[in-house]
């Protein structure tokens, strides 16, 4: 419970991360519903497609950059790099530290889960078709479903930020590695679209998409009610990547106070 009220504090005590909070809260949810209105009018989907559109369109927005990557790498980069990191690990030690980052990276990822399922419900309840399939079990499997997205990628970025502790040079090499990594699975697709899969950001996008990268409507998919053992190997991803990431910081070379 401490390490989560720290965390919390942390948060909500930071006047840059409070604007940043209220400007999602605000912006995420109008952003979403403009699209999906757009979309209507233009009849851009079948209306029995609508809901699963808007469902990859939600996660997709929270996983773009300013959303959830930039909560992970500019706030945890911060303090790798100015020293906040150095002076929880010299009164904590290195473990408390990183399972404060865990903590954080679950914060995060289940404060995007209930404004995207906020997004989404709005945005289907007020939305020119008449939206009969979706029910209450429609919404809690959604919830899941982003939960598990918004978690998956938070601890991908987590692991990238521990090793560059930068939040500019992360975030180039962030940028550029899911750039190389939509350049390659264009490639796959017409070569050996199975192969597709085993890319670092589609294994943790598998939770919603065969295709994560670029807003790609029509990859879409619900692998816990389809076809649940595809799961298994994001899951072991993002376990290795936990793991990687807590032996990174372990044995990283962290500056002395007095420096």
């Amino acid at each position: 419970m401490s390490i989560l009220r720290f965390e919390l504090y942390k948060i909500f005590n930071k006047r840059y991360s409070l604007w940043f909070l209220v400007l999602t809260i605000v912006l995420l949810p109008t952003v979403i519903k403009i699209v999906s209105d757009l979309s209507a009018r233009q009849n851009e989907f079948p209306e029995g497609l609508f809901p699963d559109a808007l469902a990859n369109t939600v996660i997709d927005f929270c996983l773009s950059y300013t959303s959830l990557p930039a909560w992970i790498i500019i706030f945890i980069g911060m303090e790798l790099s100015n020293g906040h990191a150095n002076r929880v690990v010299f009164a904590k030690g290195r473990r408390y530290y990183f399972v404060c980052k865990l903590v954080y990276c679950m914060l995060i990822s289940f404060f995007f889960s209930v404004l995207g399922l906020a997004s989404f419900a709005f945005a289907i309840e007020t939305s020119a078709y008449q939206l009969d399939v979706v029910d209450a079990g429609h919404y809690t499997h959604f919830f899941f479903q982003i939960m598990t997205s918004m978690f998956s990628y938070s601890v991908l970025i987590l692991f990238l930020t521990f090793i560059i502790r930068s939040p500019g040079i992360t975030f180039v090499v962030y940028f550029s590695w899911e750039f190389a990594e939509g350049i390659i699975s264009v490639l796959l697709k017409h070569v050996a679209p199975e192969y597709r899969r085993f890319l670092p950001f589609h294994i943790v996008g598998s939770f919603y998409s065969t295709s994560p990268l670029g807003f790609d409507i029509e990859g879409y998919c619900k692998p816990l009610l389809e076809n649940p053992i595809v799961l298994i190997l994001p899951s072991v991803f993002v376990c290795a990547l936990m793991v990687s990431a807590c032996y990174i910081f372990k044995y990283c070379d962290m500056k002395p106070l007095s420096d």
